[in-house]
Formats: structure tokens, C-alpha cells, sequence
């Protein structure tokens, strides 16, 4: 097999006349304008014309990019077999059919699905969308763990391995990428680093791998509200000494447009020193993408349709169960506090220290529009928590409209499913 990087957590495997693409994101800001490429990709639209099968991992725009999707010419895409993880809705699947794309298949959960003779895949999804991906030429195995954060412990990888045998290449991401707490929390910025860092050493010592490739982690937080994340992430050449000095498997790193042939040493120092040329370039206050804002009468219309939504998808007594209390937003460009519940949203007398959360009209208005909203304001982390704010009362709203983006209503099931899986984490 051989690998051909595209980018962050993009790359392709060749294996004879099989070429197959996993997470291809090209270009562009994403999660609202808030993340972007450290590094420009090197691979072209028209370099799409080689690949024979796409595989996505999930929705999240840094693995699954519509707006980029649609830029591979039409001629090229009828050529191209889509894979995609078995979902309740099948509404990604649907989507990607629209576009003009040869055949999409619905991988099954952990079964081993043959592109050739010799060459295979297996795809097993998570409980909150995301899905990892085995590899296999019939003598090396990949596992790319790409986002994959529900397999934590020495149990839940063992169903892994039971799946896949063998590891010989391991992928998986080596930096925070989500809410790292308020701009003046450096402390817990670095307790998600350090997380990220035992989690990659227990997949390690579990796999055995002979090599790591750390991945999935090439993006800057490119907002005002955000940017100060950047300055604590976790950096690909620490990462690399880690694996190094802590493992016994070899660290890959590729930089976009490098080739591997898998399974071979390589040296690293040419593309590490690149990603720091560029975190040190263009990760820049002189490059966020500006912000804008949204009338408080928008904002109401908004909040009413969300609510309206969320009541005619899931069940209104379980709604009720759940969502007892009103949170308390701050909304920062429009200078006021908000009541917000399933009833819309109110004026209150209250200043940004009594709130639950603070964030522009712009974020909140994203959060309100899409079914996804929340989860790309978790993602961006473009929000700030104030000292004795309650964060989840803001949140738990939006686990509903992302339980709807999932095709999944919320019933007495759904709630005693969540309890059971609490009480044995």
C-alpha cells in the first residue's frame, strides 16, 4: 500500500487499481468560519480523477466537506464510489447520491467489506456519529481512529482489535479540538493536551503498532473569539519526541503532498519543520475571518423556529423532562442578556457575570439556524463560560437538535439508554 497526504486528517491508499480517499477536506474555513487548514493542500480538484473510492468518517466539515465536494467536477465524481457508515436516517448518503457520484455504499458495522480481492475495509460507527476505519491489504492494517473519543479504555479497544486483528499502522489525533475553556484557562487547555497525549500512549501500548501517524489536528482557531486556543495546543514535534521516547512504534509524519510507502521508516524532519514554518506563518490575528451580527429581532424569529422544531421531531413530555430551565445568554455585540427556552427568547435583567453563557449573535444565531449548531459552537469554541454560569443549560437545547441532525428522536428509551451508559462509564 501507499499513502499520498492531503491534508489534516486527509489522505489516500493505493493498492493496485484501487485508490481510495478518506476525510478530503481541500480548503476553506469551517465550524461557522471558525477553524482552518494550518498548511495549504497541495492536492487538486482535478487530482480526484485517479481515485476510485471516497471514504467519510462523519459529518464534521473537517472530514465530510459538502461545499468542497461540489468543486470536483461532475465528469470526475461519476466515476468516484462513495462509502459511508450505516445511519438511522441515511441522510448523508442521500446527499452524497445528489451529487452525482458513481455508487454510494453503506458500509456494515464491523464487517470486513472488500474493494478487491486483496483489499479491504471496516467501518464501525460511534453513539455520537463519529467512525473509525480498518484498512487492510491482507498483510498491513491500518486503523484510522481519525475523532474517534468513546474508545478511551483498554475494554472498548479490545472490540477494536477483536474486529480488525492485528495493528500495524495506527492513526489518530494528537490535540484538543473542541471548547479548551475560557481564554484565561491555560491550565485546563493543557489538562485536554495531556488527555489527548494518554489516550494516544494507551492505543500505543494496546496496539502495538509499528507506526503512528498523529493526524487530525492541522487546523488553527482562525475567530477573535477563539484564537487564543491556538497558543496551547499540542505540537506535531513534541507529539513525535512522545512517540518516540514512549512507545515502541515509529512516528509518521506527513506533510500535504508527501507519499509513503506504508510500513517503510522515514524521516520526519523535513515535513515537521514545515508545519512549524506555517503554524509560525499563518496561524495570525491578521487573518481571522471577521465577524457579523444578527438583529435581536432575528434572533427571536430564530429562536422560535427552533423551538417549534425541536416540538414537532421529539417527544414534548420528554422535552419537558429535560429541559426544565430557562438559560441565561449574554449576547456580547447586541450588549444584553437573554432568557432562552423552547418558548424563544426574552430580554432579562442581567449582566454578563450572572449568565450561563456569553457569545456573539453571530454564534448564537448559527446555533438557532442549523441542526448542528451546537456542535459546531462545542467545536469552534467561540464562547465564553462565565465563573458561575451553568454551561449545560445552554447545551442540553442543542442535544436535541443535534440528536435530530442524527435522525434520532428523543424518547423514554433514548433516556434510559443514557442513564444505563452513565452509570457503567
Amino acid at each position: 500500500m501507499k499513502m499520498n497526504w492531503i491534508n489534516h486528517a486527509g489522505f489516500i491508499i493505493t493498492h493496485q487499481a484501487i485508490v481510495l480517499a478518506c476525510d478530503p477536506w481541500i480548503e476553506d474555513p469551517i465550524f461557522n468560519y471558525s477553524w482552518n487548514l494550518i498548511s495549504e493542500t497541495k492536492f487538486q480538484y482535478s487530482d480526484f480523477e485517479k481515485v476510485t473510492h471516497i471514504w467519510f468518517s462523519h459529518e464534521h466539515p473537517d472530514h465530510f466537506n459538502p461545499p468542497n465536494l461540489k468543486k470536483i467536477p461532475l465528469e470526475i465524481r461519476q466515476n468516484i464510489t462513495v462509502l459511508y457508515q450505516k445511519t438511522s436516517d441515511a441522510k448523508v448518503i442521500e446527499f452524497i447520491a445528489k451529487l452525482g457520484f458513481k455508487e454510494v455504499i453503506e458500509l456494515p458495522p464491523s464487517k470486513w467489506y472488500y474493494l478487491s480481492d486483496d483489499f479491504k475495509v471496516l467501518n464501525q460507527n460511534d453513539r455520537a456519529g463519529d467512525s473509525w476505519l480498518a484498512i487492510s491489504d491482507g498483510k498491513q492494517t491500518i486503523l484510522n481512529m481519525n475523532d474517534v473519543v468513546t474508545y478511551t479504555t483498554p475494554k472498548a479497544l479490545q472490540v477494536i482489535e477483536k474486529n480488525t486483528g492485528n495493528i500495524d499502522v495506527l492513526m489518530t489525533q494528537f490535540s484538543y479540538a473542541s471548547w479548551a475553556g475560557n481564554k484565561n484557562d491555560s491550565n485546563f487547555r493543557k489538562q485536554l493536551c495531556e488527555e489527548k497525549i494518554q489516550t494516544l500512549l494507551l492505543q500505543a501500548t494496546f496496539f502495538k503498532p509499528k507506526f503512528i501517524i498523529p493526524f487530525a489536528s492541522y487546523v488553527w482557531f482562525c475567530r477573535k473569539e477563539n484564537f487564543y486556543a491556538n497558543k496551547d495546543a499540542n505540537k506535531i514535534e513534541d507529539i513525535v519526541s512522545c512517540i518516540s521516547t514512549q512507545t515502541t512504534s515509529a512516528p509518521v509524519v506527513l506533510y500535504p503532498g508527501d507519499h509513503w510507502n506504508v510500513g517503510e521508516l522515514i524521516d520526519n524532519s523535513n515535513a515537521i519543520d514545515r508545519y512549524i514554518h506555517d503554524r509560525n506563518t499563518n496561524i495570525s490575528e491578521q487573518y481571522i475571518t471577521p465577524s457579523t451580527s444578527i438583529s435581536f429581532n432575528e434572533l427571536e424569529i430564530l429562536a422560535k423556529k427552533f423551538g417549534e422544531k425541536q416540538r414537532r421531531f421529539h417527544s414534548n413530555f420528554m422535552l419537558s423532562l429535560k429541559l426544565k430551565e430557562a438559560a441565561k445568554v449574554f449576547i456580547e455585540d447586541l450588549h444584553i442578556a437573554v432568557a432562552f427556552n423552547l418558548s424563544g427568547i426574552t430580554v432579562i435583567n442581567e449582566t454578563k457575570e450572572t449568565t450561563d453563557v456569553i457569545l456573539t449573535s453571530e454564534h448564537f444565531g448559527y446555533c438557532l439556524q442549523h441542526n448542528w449548531g451546537g456542535d459546531t459552537l462545542n467545536v469552534n469554541g467561540c464562547f465564553q463560560v462565565p465563573t458561575h454560569g451553568k454551561l449545560s443549560r445552554f447545551t442540553d437545547y442543542f442535544y436535541f437538535s443535534k440528536q435530530m441532525n442524527l435522525g434520532q428522536k428523543y424518547t423514554a428509551k433514548t433516556a434510559i439508554r443514557n442513564i444505563i451508559r452513565k452509570l457503567s462509564s
